[in-house]
């Protein structure tokens, strides 16, 4: 999903380099680069070539965990993390595979095996929020502890590859006021502290985005701080099953 890739390229567009150009964007086109199409999809390599490697800065993933000991990651942590559904600070694996994979897209190493993540000089901050089963059911206090603790231990950018299926325009401001108004609050401070929140916007066809990617509808105060990202295709149109 393309928040993946947005959530680098914000890492990306903090980190540049000023000192002079050491190497040209070919020099970065190595066959980990080329594993997948996404990375020369929005041009990497020019932006490595300007200092640009998301060196610096930290991605909290909320997701299922973190392998810790993958090869493309095990460089690349910024600390214990934290278990929303636990409450309690460390994450030691990865209960389904899809965080692992979501943290190797966004940091994976540029070290010559397998395949590099968009802001490979980044670190993640794992942050557990998924059930074994690939649920998300966390109460509002769980999710705004993992927010908190996400703004509080330095994430530049929270990344979010889950949502639910219900639309923003199947909820009303007061709903969601009486939902998850703690994490409202915990999304507030964290935009307030200039970090970025990026939501897909979910996978199901429908014409609007499942309401977490969409909140800045009722909250205008969110807007400055916040993504809601499609999922595209190798030619860069929305997927066919992505919401709209």
């Amino acid at each position: 999903s393309s928040n993946i890739l947005l959530s680098g390229l914000f890492c990306l567009a903090s980190s540049a380099s000023t000192h002079a150009l050491a190497a040209t964007a070919a020099d970065f086109k190595t066959a980990e680069y080329t594993r997948g199409w996404q990375l020369g999809a929005i041009g990497a390599a020019d932006a490595y070539a300007r200092g640009y490697t998301g060196a610096g800065q930290i991605v909290a993933v909320f997701d299922s965990g973190l392998r810790l000991s993958h090869e493309d990651l095990n460089a690349n942590l910024a600390g214990p993390g934290y278990d929303a559904i636990t409450g309690t600070e460390g994450v030691a694996g990865d209960v389904n595979g899809h965080g692992t994979f979501v943290s190797g897209l966004i940091a994976g190493e540029r070290n010559g095996t397998g395949s590099q993540g968009v802001a490979f000089n980044s670190k993640i901050l794992t942050i557990r929020i998924v059930n074994t089963d690939g649920s998300v059911n966390l109460s509002d206090n769980q999710l705004a502890a993992g927010i908190r603790y996400a703004t509080s231990h330095g994430a530049g950018v929270m990344n979010n590859s889950w949502n639910t299926s219900t639309t923003i325009d199947q909820v009303t401001k007061a709903g969601l006021d009486g939902f998850m108004g703690n994490s409202l609050q915990a999304y507030r401070e964290a935009v307030n502290a200039n970090r970025i929140i990026v939501f897909a916007a979910g996978n199901e066809s429908k014409s609007q985005p499942g309401f977490y990617a969409a909140l800045p509808k009722y909250y205008t105060e969110l807007t400055a701080g916040w993504i809601a990202a499609v999922a595209i295709d190798g030619t860069g149109s929305i997927a066919s099953y992505s919401q709209r």
